[in-house]
């Protein structure tokens, strides 16, 4: 039993040797001799890559890698020329090739494949290159305040092209925004802006750019209605002057001074983080921070209460005599 295995491995283990030898036997026959390192030392031929399209002095680059002996694997070889030609002198076999991308440019053609050098020198292979043309898309707004910031993102899907956009995000205060873009189909998002809305579901879409500029994307904002707010000071000497600041969850942020006692701030929907600014000499009774909720009215007036701070509460407590 023991020795009916003993054979069957050892026919398998020769049946591997030989195909690995066979194969190997191919590849030597294909490449031609080499030295102790692998390197060819047989005739080598020009395999010769010439383009189109580039800007004089442009850098461009091949990558030419063989299947074994020298060319094989990770000993791909790659050149870089700013002329229009690139030779590589590789000996027999077969190559595959490789040409790197070139911002601003896209390849028309003959950007890979392989090449077959068999005892003679392969037919030149061209490489055409396009520069790559941008079109503006603008986006413009309406309806918001003089000055107010707004942002839009402008995002596609990579296409390989060296200069394509992911995603692009500009901002601005004027009325108007524009990228420059590839042919291609984008998708974009404007940002809220505190106290708008943005009409017609206008905050996303898609368009296209086909070799011209898209039609311009109108944003139409539209304020939101606000409602009073107002905060009702005790307990400080008149016209002491006090403050509030709002922060909106949404980001808004809105803020009032007075030396009388009220302030009076307009709000639109929403939740709100209110602080009560500090007055030198008084603390506020319950506390400076706190919520409020501004849903379709005004809500009730939010009372402020300010404490005089003792003597004490501005260093330590004195000692008491004992008589």
């Amino acid at each position: 039993m023991s020795a009916s295995r003993t054979v069957k491995w050892g026919a398998a283990a020769v049946l591997l040797i030989a195909v690995t030898a066979f194969a190997y036997a191919g590849v030597g026959a294909a490449q031609g001799p080499s030295n102790a390192h692998g390197a060819p030392t047989g005739p080598t031929y020009n395999v010769t890559f010439t383009e189109t399209g580039l800007g004089a002095g442009t850098n461009w680059s091949v990558a030419l890698t063989g299947h074994g002996g020298w060319w094989h694997g990770s000993h791909s070889h790659a050149k870089t020329s700013n002329g229009t030609s690139i030779t590589f002198s590789v000996p027999n076999g077969t190559y595959l090739f490789n040409v790197h991308n070139v911002r601003g440019y896209e390849i028309l053609s003959g950007g890979h494949g392989f090449v077959q050098v068999a005892g003679a020198q392969p037919a030149t292979l061209n490489v055409a290159f396009a520069r790559l043309t941008y079109y503006a898309a603008t986006f413009t707004e309406t309806g918001l305040v003089a000055g107010t910031h707004w942002t839009v993102r402008v995002s596609t899907i990579h296409n390989g092209v060296p200069g394509a956009v992911r995603s692009v995000t500009h901002t601005t205060s004027g009325s108007s925004l524009t990228f420059s873009l590839l042919n291609g189909t984008y998708l974009y998002h404007v940002f809220p802006v505190p106290g708008y809305s943005i009409a017609h579901n206008g905050s996303h879409g898609t368009f296209n750019v086909t070799g011209a500029s898209p039609a311009t994307v109108s944003v139409v904002f539209v304020a939101l209605p606000t409602y009073a707010v107002t905060f009702n000071e005790t307990g400080l000497p008149a016209g002491t002057n006090w403050s509030v600041a709002v922060l909106s969850w949404q980001g808004g942020f809105v803020s009032g001074r007075s030396n009388t006692s009220t302030i009076t701030l307009e709000l639109w929907n929403g939740t709100y983080l209110y602080h009560i600014g500090h007055v030198r000499g008084y603390s506020v009774n319950g506390g400076s921070y706190g919520l409020l909720i501004v849903k379709g009215a005004s809500p009730p007036v939010l009372d402020v209460t300010f404490v005089a701070l003792t003597t004490s509460g501005w260093g330590p407590t004195p000692l008491l005599a004992v008589a």
